[in-house]
């Protein structure tokens, strides 16, 4: 049933029928589930006929076909859907990128590219003489891929966990839901800054750690110049060689070994020319970095030389007007200490907004601090207070008391259902009395099915008795015709050819004997079993009778009973009647 269930709710056919499988189910379950998946079987237009009997009988001959369509259903509607996922994830891939003829074709390489697109790129570098904790070597470390950490959630959620351990504790209903919200905000606040300076800390110490990684002009040089007196250095060593050859084979004077000799020094040839195209290629590719190198610094040269004249306009333009102060009339004058007062003022101003800062500060932090005391119920509070916190301790007391009746209800109810559970499993008269039709149900099956079978055997042994005498009777007949050629030439061959033949025959009468006796044991014990089912049959007749009978006196009985019942409620009643009167007189 469960097999059933799951290729049904799989095949993805729309079924308005729950369909709801539970392992230790109950009779009256098991029949209803029955009835719902013949139900879906219907309305799916299953081509095999299925009945809530057979489900429950096992009657897999009639099940099986069932099972092989519903599986063939299934197997089409994944195959169905696994197109349709396919096809909707190709559109949605369609819809941000677009592959070219080379990258399908070539699909490994079109993955290699994108993995090295966003493979993660180091932005900075730590630096020699940074120094960071455990805690900090981790976030420096995601810091030079640019990943970013933050401590705010975890410190929020650390503080909104000690607030509700305290609010249990005895947290008092003094502050109000408005208090609680700045308190929040702060702490909030408090730690965006704290982290926000933790990660500036650590982003300058890398900032300045790749400050002295730079490859700078004096060493791209240096690293040319290396390249070049290497270069020269080969070069010379070339032609030592070449000119150690050359003595040698004058002083050999050697005929044949000549040849091994140029091969020997055109490899060697080879090799100083592959190593010389090596450093040659090493050497673009360091003139590249020194070329961008200098650029980079006719660049800072550049930036550095407007910056000098911008520093040289201000110091004209401070030195002219110190020349225009000093010539300045006494009405300038006026107006120029006017505007001094004025700057001063504004410092002062500003150095006095600072200080208010500060205080605002203080003030915040003693007003934070009388509101964590009054969360601890550190404070001197006045009489309502008291009243208040000995209000809520009782609360939270009483609410405790109700958490452990509550607990204790629920185990209850658990108990009561697993009492329920056990006298569901015990099977009701209806369920009983299904069971017995269906026992029947499968015993006359069983006896049917035994019959049959016993008839099939008895057809076999019978069939193949007569096909053991057919053939000795062949044999016979054939070993009759191939002796009697030979037997008929002599008096004393047909002799024994009739002996021979009357030994057959006798075989023949025996064997004749043997199984009339079979056939009449057999006629005699059939005759037995017939007067033995007509005895029994006589006994269900009479059994059928008196059961019959039984329950007519049975309902003769409670027909009695119920009459006397009321006879006597009737006599109650009038011996009632006759006090009432009595006691009126």
């Amino acid at each position: 049933m469960g097999g059933l269930v799951w290729s049904i709710t799989a095949s993805g056919v729309s079924v308005d029928i729950d369909l709801i499988f539970q392992e230790n189910s109950t009779i009256g379950e098991r029949i209803k589930l029955s009835e719902a998946i013949v139900t879906c079987l219907i309305a799916m237009k299953c081509p095999f006929p299925l009945q809530p009997n057979q489900i429950q009988g096992l009657d897999y001959d009639n099940i099986f076909p069932v099972v092989r369509w519903l599986i063939k259903n299934v197997l089409e509607n994944r195959r169905l859907t696994g197109d349709r996922v396919r096809m909707l994830a190709v559109s949605q891939f369609g819809r941000t990128y677009e592959m070219t003829g080379s990258q399908t074709k070539e699909g490994s390489e079109f993955i290699v590219e994108t993995m090295d697109q966003y493979r993660p790129t180091r932005k900075f570098r730590k630096g020699e003489n940074a120094h960071f904790s455990k805690e900090q070597a981790v976030e420096a470390t995601l810091l030079e891929y640019g990943e970013k950490t933050s401590r705010i959630m975890e410190d929020t959620e650390a503080e909104e966990k000690a607030a509700e351990k305290k609010e249990k504790q005895g947290r008092k209903n003094a502050q109000t839901d408005e208090q609680k919200q700045k308190a929040s905000e702060a702490r909030q606040r408090k730690a965006e800054m704290e982290d926000r300076e933790r990660l500036e800390v650590l982003q300058g110490q890398l900032a300045a750690a790749g400050q002295e990684g730079k490859v700078s002009t004096a060493a791209v040089g240096s690293i040319i110049t290396l390249q070049s007196e290497a270069i020269k250095a080969m070069a010379a060593t070339y032609n030592e060689e070449m000119v150690k050859q050359q003595q040698q084979d004058v002083e050999s004077g050697a005929g044949d070994s000549k040849k091994a000799l140029a091969l020997q020094f055109q490899r060697q040839i080879d090799n100083l020319s592959k190593k010389f195209a090596d450093r040659r290629e090493k050497m673009a590719e360091k003139k590249a970095t020194y070329q961008a190198a200098v650029d980079k610094q006719a660049e800072v040269q550049a930036l550095l030389d407007s910056k000098k004249a911008i520093q040289e306009r201000i110091v004209n333009a401070s030195a002219a007007l110190d020349e225009e102060e000093k010539n300045a009339s006494a009405e300038q004058k006026a107006i120029l200490n006017k505007l001094k007062g004025m700057v001063l003022l504004n410092e002062n101003l500003k150095s006095q907004e600072k200080k208010f800062i500060e205080s605002c500060k203080s003030q915040r932090e003693e007003l934070l601090k009388k509101l964590q005391d009054l969360e601890d119920g550190t404070d001197d509070a006045d009489e309502e207070t008291k009243k208040m916190r000995e209000i809520e301790k009782i609360h939270d007391a009483d609410l405790e008391k109700l958490n452990k009746i509550t607990l204790a209800l629920a185990k209850k109810n658990q108990e009561i259902s697993i009492i329920q559970r056990q006298i569901d499993d015990q099977p009701t008269r209806a369920e009983l009395l299904q069971f017995e039709r269906r026992f029947v149900e499968l015993n006359d099956l069983i006896s049917d099915k035994l019959i049959e079978t016993r008839k099939y055997f008895n057809m076999y042994n019978t069939k193949d008795d007569v096909k053991d005498f057919m053939r000795q009777e062949c044999e016979l007949l054939n070993s009759i015709i191939d002796g009697f050629p030979i037997a008929s030439r002599s008096k004393n061959g047909q002799t024994q050819y009739k002996t021979q033949v009357t030994n057959i025959l006798g075989g023949i009468e025996k064997q004749k004997d043997h199984v009339s006796r079979q056939y009449d044991s057999e006629v005699v014990s059939r005759d037995t079993l017939i007067q033995k089912h007509t005895i029994l049959l006589e006994r269900q007749r009479a059994y059928f009778k008196a059961v019959k009978e039984f329950q007519e006196e049975c309902g003769t009985n409670e027909r009695l009973v119920a009459g006397l019942e009321s006879m006597q409620k009737k006599l109650q009643a009038m011996q009632a009647r006759q006090q009432g009167g009595e006691a009126e007189e």
